[in-house]
């Protein structure tokens, strides 16, 4: 669970419902509804029977999926020894000098060389609540702006910029961010970076608040750990048997990253700082060596981004897919844990410091998975697909 205010046992704001918050949620019901239809037509197709027969196991692989599956997930090296050297270096080589010792005392807290024998108290979530978007002109989800014991913050783009300034000016870090030209970009890194630097929930604007947010994670199977946890995933997809599952996701078990909750310095975020660090070297390799100037290399990026496959390409740069390689990485370095672990999950899962949520919590609705509905109890986010982050189409 997620530490509960001292001050209040149940948040106000689900016992008591002004008029103006009726007529809000109705509102927001409409529109979703009219999301929902318009996803439900671009959604990939109910899966085929023959799907769900019996399929041969491949040799060596996790599932029936087989090989491909597995393949999909690209962790990097997961002993304790390489994975902490692989992110201390890019600590030291990416960071400002004044995030150093925090980032590496954080990392050898939680990789310890050695395991303790012993009950660990990991650090908690911290209280506040973000949110990013272009400009202030888009309305968040009230209950988000007013819960109770939990601080707020709304950074619109120059917001952002500027918090980056503060943290990371002179750093490899804010160059990265300066190479980012398309929207969605910098929104997925400025969440694993606010997380990773304060800590806290990070949420899309086009999510609506379900459940009371100290109660996130209640009642998990737990495999280990006791206290508060640090770090609080969904998952977003479970395929299955589906053997179409690669034109549709990246992973076939995959995390969501429209809401995430993490206690700062958390490897995890720090590792996927460090993919989409990867990442956009490569991309700016790419740009140098086809003569993009940086007059066009805005445009450039929208168009290769724009190109068939291109959600892929979002996904496996800054999105889902890298931020899912991280999580599981991260499992499989502390516990010896594959992906298949978090499959058909219908309750909470704790391992040690890591709290994955089952597919209803962030994606209920969808239709798929096995996801229930909204009003479900284990429903706790609520996205409504609005795109918030898409690019206008270059006027013609």
């Amino acid at each position: 669970m997620l530490p509960l205010p001292a001050h209040s046992k149940t948040p106000a704001a689900w016992t008591f419902v002004p008029r103006r918050r009726a007529v809000f949620f109705t509102c927001v019901f409409v529109f979703a509804l009219t999301v929902s239809l318009w996803a439900y037509s671009l959604a990939p197709p109910d899966e085929p029977e023959t799907l769900s027969k019996p399929h041969k196991t491949t040799d060596g692989a996790l599932t029936s999926l087989g090989l491909e599956a597995d393949r999909s997930y690209k962790l990097g090296s997961t002993d304790i020894p390489s994975y902490k050297a692989e992110l201390d270096e890019f600590i030291i080589s990416a960071f400002p000098k004044t995030l150093h010792s925090q980032l590496r005392a954080s990392l050898n807290f939680f990789v310890p060389d050695v395991p303790s024998d012993g009950p660990v108290t990991f650090p908690s979530v911290p209280r506040k609540i973000w949110q990013t978007h272009k400009d202030k002109g888009l309305i968040a989800d009230e209950l988000w702006s007013t819960q109770p014991g939990y601080e707020y913050r709304f950074l619109d783009d120059q917001e952002a910029n500027a918090w980056v300034e503060k943290w990371f000016k002179g750093s490899e870090i804010a160059t990265v961010w300066n190479k980012l030209d398309v929207g969605i970009l910098k929104s997925d890194l400025f969440r694993y970076l606010v997380l990773l630097i304060e800590g806290g929930i990070y949420s899309d604007m086009d999510t609506m608040l379900l459940k009371p947010i100290p109660y996130w994670g209640s009642n998990p199977d737990v495999v280990k750990g006791t206290g508060p946890a640090s770090l609080f995933v969904g998952v977003e997809a479970d395929v299955g048997e589906r053997e179409d599952w690669h034109h549709w996701w990246s992973r076939p078990l995959q995390i969501v990253q429209w809401t995430i909750a993490s206690a700062p310095y958390h490897p995890v975020l720090l590792d996927a700082v460090r993919r989409v660090h990867n990442a956009t070297m490569i991309m700016d390799e790419w740009r140098r060596s086809s003569g993009i100037n940086e007059e066009t290399r805005g445009e450039a990026l929208r168009v290769l981004l724009g190109e068939k496959g291109s959600w892929m390409s979002v996904m496996e740069w800054t999105g889902p897919g890298i931020f899912t390689d991280s999580v599981f990485r991260y499992l499989a370095v502390q516990h010896g844990m594959t992906w298949p672990v978090a499959k058909n999950l219908r309750r909470p899962l704790r391992a040690q410091d890591v709290v994955i949520l089952p597919v209803t919590a962030f994606s209920p609705g969808v239709g798929m998975f096995g996801s229930e509905e909204p009003l479900d109890e284990q429903a706790l986010v609520h996205h409504l697909f609005a795109g918030t982050w898409r690019e206008p189409a270059p006027e013609k």
